[in-house]
């Protein structure tokens, strides 16, 4: 019996990772859309490590530190030096990866506390839903993060029913905040609540074990890190991570009253993880009035509960808010919504069950990928992105000996597709550039403040090309060599 609970488990593995696999595929073929939710600055960091070892801290096209600590710029930038080059699959790696991890995870407590069914149905939950399909391929920390936040959340259960393993539980946390945060801690440590929750109850596990060898691991790792990059870059590293984004954002920005953003993650939640919202609000009111009668279950319902209705409330209170910010709380979402699907679909075999799943990935796939590769690429920012690929394979054509290139004015997507990152150049640098005695090349586009300066150098200088997209926008490439001299 206990080799075929194994085999069904494994089987269910197989079937979620080959959900994810199915939906990378589908994003990782669609048209690019690198110009849209700031993955340019990503790109940017992730090339200064490749192109300029900058490892400890990195800078964009604009010389502006990074504004996140770079544990998702550095997994990237290692799949991508084991690629040979920085590509889209080595940029988006670390977002498959990262959903693979949470959609175990809610297996794991799924199958484990709920049943088998609840694991399927709500890995599919947090797979199928607008910010998981989105985040799978999007260069940007909060997939990362949210299966740090889940790993430690997971082990936090775990160590909270055992008595031990808190400093594991600390290290994760130590690579969440290096990923985009002191916050990932907190909101890993928001189901311990639920020992709070259950304190007059005899049976209710209480916290027990040591917490100093990890807090002392974590502050060596988080503060060891900040060190480094302060003596790297300097006081700009404070002035830009504490001041500007941590204070910045918590406490510094303005915002509408609360009466008005409190509802919005809220909405967040509810729209952006449609349909199955409901499902989840639906569980979180079954946990208070319905408890399970197993300690350890009953324990997990609260854990989930307090996971996700406080980092509700968190991002509720801030001023800072944007709908991928609720990416975390997914995953509590998704067990206690994977158990409500089974509930109501009660299906009486596990062949009925994967008969469910798989009409749900044939509904769903169907859905986005009609939005990802016909609907979303008639976008400006998506049209864009590809038009900035078409000019920069114009521009590898006729580069053939490799000569220098500096850009101004241009967006830094046109240097990922040229393999390059160098510091954006000023219109006023543009002549003393093309005086340069060795053969150079500067990439410009026409605007109202480039106009006349292009118009001069282009009488002065070659034109290699010249180059206007389907957007209306101008491109020139000049240069101080005729095109195939040396």
């Amino acid at each position: 019996m206990a080799g075929t609970l194994d085999n069904h488990y494994q089987m269910g593995i197989l079937f979620l990772i080959s959900a994810v696999l199915l939906v990378f595929t589908m994003r990782l073929c669609a048209p690019p859309d690198l110009m849209d939710r700031a993955q340019d600055r990503a790109v940017a960091y992730i090339l200064d490590v490749t192109e300029n070892g900058h490892w400890p801290c990195q800078l964009d096209w604009k010389g502006r530190i990074s504004s996140k600590p770079p544990m998702y710029t550095w997994v990237a930038a290692l799949f991508s030096l084991m690629l040979g080059k920085v590509c889209l699959f080595s940029i988006y790696l670390p977002c498959l990866l990262s959903t693979i991890g949470c959609v175990f995870i809610i297996y794991y407590l799924g199958s484990r506390y709920f049943g088998w069914s609840t694991g399927i149905y709500g890995g599919l939950m947090y797979l199928f839903s607008h910010l998981g399909v989105r985040q799978i391929a999007l260069a940007r920390t909060d997939a990362l993060f949210s299966f740090t936040i889940a790993l430690a959340a997971l082990i936090a259960f775990n160590a909270w029913i055992k008595g031990s393993g808190w400093t594991i539980f600390w290290i994760v946390c130590a690579i969440s905040t290096l990923t985009k945060g002191p916050l990932g801690p907190i909101i890993a440590g928001l189901g311990l609540l639920a020992a709070a929750w259950g304190r007059k109850e005899e049976d209710c596990p209480t916290l027990r074990g040591t917490h100093i060898p990890g807090i002392c691991l974590f502050l060596v790792v988080t503060l060891g890190w900040f060190a480094l990059a302060y003596w790297y870059m300097g006081k700009p590293v404070f002035d830009t991570m504490i001041g500007k984004e941590l204070a910045g954002q918590s406490i510094g920005r303005e915002a509408p009253p609360l009466y008005i953003r409190f509802w919005k993650p809220t909405g967040y939640v509810i729209a952006r993880y449609a349909p199955w919202g409901i499902l989840t609000f639906f569980g979180l009111y079954r946990i208070i009035r319905k408890p399970s009668r197993e300690v350890e279950t009953r324990s997990l319902e609260r854990f989930l509960w307090c996971w996700f209705m406080g980092g509700l409330l968190i991002f509720s209170l801030a001023k800072h808010q944007r709908h991928d910010l609720v990416l975390p709380l997914l995953v509590p979402a998704s067990v206690i919504g994977g158990r409500e699907l089974t509930l109501l679909i009660k299906a009486r075999t596990r062949r009925h069950v994967l008969l469910v799943a798989t009409i749900i990935i044939l509904i769903f796939s169907s859905i986005f990928t009609w939005y990802y590769h016909i609907k979303r690429p008639k976008k400006r920012v998506v049209r864009k992105t590809t038009e900035i690929r078409k000019l920069a394979n114009l521009i590898a054509k006729k580069n053939t000996r490799n000569f220098p290139i500096d850009y101004v004015n241009t967006t830094f997507i046109l240097q990922y597709y040229l393999g390059t990152m160098k510091i954006h150049r000023s219109l006023e640098e543009v002549e003393e550039i093309l005086r340069a005695p060795e053969p150079r090349w500067v990439v410009i586009r026409r605007s109202e403040k480039s106009a006349r300066l292009i118009d001069e150098l282009a009488s002065r200088f070659h034109r290699v090309l010249v180059w206007k997209d389907s957007l209306g926008e101008r491109f020139y490439v000049l240069s101080n060599r005729l095109p195939g001299a040396t």
